[in-house]
């Protein structure tokens, strides 16, 4: 019992002291607020090149949090619903052992896209 009446007495004096300096609390606050905005605003430019610099950093050290970058989806022709595919076997092979049109393409970027390429491989075999 004695414990509800000291946190009623502090609650109390909390609450008188908010009251009596409201007008200040509030415009403190929008200072803040406003300085916030500017700073925002200025730096704004600089959050996406940060962020794509953590996120290539993430990538070429192998980080775990790539696995939720690099998630594979396909649509069922069928049913058109969306599917995962999740662990998928792996298997690791020499450079020389792609296929000439994907070798070309790396030559020139370090990471690709082929989906459209391996969409028509297998069409070519099914």
């Amino acid at each position: 019992m004695i414990p509800l009446i000291i946190a009623g007495i502090v609650g109390a004096g909390i609450g008188a002291v908010v009251a009596l300096n409201w007008d200040e609390i509030k415009s403190w606050l929008l200072n803040v607020i406003c300085k916030v905005k500017e700073l925002w605003q200025k730096y704004k430019p600089y959050a996406k090149k940060v962020a794509s610099i953590v996120a290539e950093k993430y990538i070429k050290n192998g980080h775990p949090m790539v696995r939720i970058m690099y998630r594979l989806f396909f649509q069922d022709e069928n049913t058109h619903k969306w599917n995962e595919l999740q662990d998928l076997p792996t298997r690791e092979i020499e450079a020389d052992e792609l296929p000439l049109f994907l070798q070309a393409k790396l030559k020139r970027a370090e990471q690709v896209d082929i989906t459209n390429e391996m969409q028509q491989e297998l069409k070519l075999t099914i």
